[in-house]
């Protein structure tokens, strides 16, 4: 069976669409979640990533290898130049083990998908690794779902803000959001958060 590419709004049953970007982006579809590139700034405007608790796959991750996606220009795309030497941690924003079910294959194709630059976001190594923070939330949302089998369409978001303080050519976005959806019965139920890096971000730029 082919492989689903790209997120799936019809997914829980109900329908649930990808967010609307209020700016031009470049649609990126991968195994079971899409991103939605804004070119201007070089990082995601949204992705969207439908889960599926019961057909979980662990995968080991090994060596991260990250890239660049052949589908947009590199100039569109915020690079390994932004994460060097610094703090800031290549942030997932489709969580490398989300998309991850189904066969074996489609959850090892999905999980290096996620290790795409337009799937990246430069999130404080404090936020990104924090069990109390991004981590933790990460954590939280899967490990429900895969314990109550439930399907899930997850969405996350870099808020981007015309202000936002600028490093290495790239505007810093300071908050993040995601957003899960699931069908309760008959209607569906969601739940969203907000993390910040606002005191997290200006040592890193000062450093």
């Amino acid at each position: 069976m082919p492989e689903q590419l790209g997120y799936d709004p019809a997914f829980l049953g109900l329908p649930v669409p990808l967010p609307a970007a209020d700016v031009a982006t470049i649609t990126l579809e991968y195994v079971h979640f899409t991103v939605a590139l804004d070119p201007a700034r070089r990082l995601a405007a949204v992705t969207g990533v439908n889960v599926h608790g019961g057909l979980l796959v662990e995968i080991e991750r090994k060596n991260d290898r990250w890239s660049l996606d052949p589908r947009a220009p590199a100039v569109a795309q915020a690079g390994p130049a932004l994460y060097e030497r610094n703090d800031f941690d290549r942030g997932h924003l489709v969580r490398r083990r989300d998309p991850g079910w189904g066969t074996p294959q489609a959850a090892k194709t999905a999980n290096d998908n996620t290790f795409h630059y337009p799937n990246a976001a430069p999130q404080a190594a404090v936020l990104n690794q924090s069990k109390q923070l991004w981590a933790g939330l990460e954590d939280y949302l899967l490990e429900h779902t895969a314990t109550y089998d439930r399907r899930l369409s997850v969405f996350t978001e870099p808020v981007l803000q015309t202000d936002d303080p600028v490093y290495r050519g790239v505007p810093i976005p300071l908050r993040f959001y995601k957003i899960a959806a699931w069908l309760q019965e008959d209607h569906l139920e969601c739940t969203g958060y907000v993390l910040d890096q606002i005191d997290l971000v200006p040592p890193i730029l000062a450093a």
